[in-house]
């Protein structure tokens, strides 16, 4: 979603749920060219039938998922930072859990992670399932690990990056 866009597109949108900005958020497209990327970094060819597997599918739909959860919760505060400087909407899945449960951040960023945790178990649950039928060395399991560890990367980069510390340093948006 292009903040760009969101406030043009917000009178005709209600992201007022979870699974709401979720389905927004991994209808983007970048989801499609991170899986294209992991794919090819994995040498990974999927036949056309194996990609349209349910459980396959379900399990991209979870690291899209972790993904997204994780960006934003790494992000929140670098988003309500850009709010105050300049006037932005936040579009950010912590924001949409305080507004959809009316909690305080504290217990917003709590279920995010807790979403987090329990997305990471289902995802791990699918992976034996697939792992027992298909075995160790076929090309949905190797799939399968490259996503998740894209996720364990995604975690990294997001805890680690200089724009999301911005304001734990007392840094601006404008850079000062």
């Amino acid at each position: 979603m292009s903040r760009a866009h969101w406030v043009h597109d917000s009178q005709k949108r209600s992201l007022a749920t979870l699974s709401d900005y979720l389905q927004e958020s991994i209808g983007d497209s970048t989801t499609d060219i991170h899986l294209s990327m992991i794919r090819f970094a994995g040498s990974i060819h999927l036949a056309q039938d194996r990609g349209h597997d349910p459980l396959l599918n379900n399990i991209v739909n979870l690291w899209a998922k972790h993904r997204i959860i994780v960006k934003d919760l790494f992000s929140y505060d670098k988003d309500c930072l850009e709010h105050d400087a300049c006037d932005s909407v936040i579009v950010n899945a912590v924001q949409v859990l305080r507004g959809e449960l009316g909690v305080s951040l504290e217990t917003a960023k709590e279920v995010a992670r807790t979403i987090q945790l329990d997305t990471e178990r289902e995802i791990h649950g699918l992976y034996m399932e697939v792992l027992s039928r298909t075995g160790i060395d076929s090309t949905e399991v190797r799939y399968i690990r490259a996503l998740v560890e894209s996720l364990a990367g995604n975690v990294f980069c997001s805890s680690t990056a200089g724009r999301n510390a911005m304001p734990l340093v007392g840094k601006s948006v404008d850079g000062e």
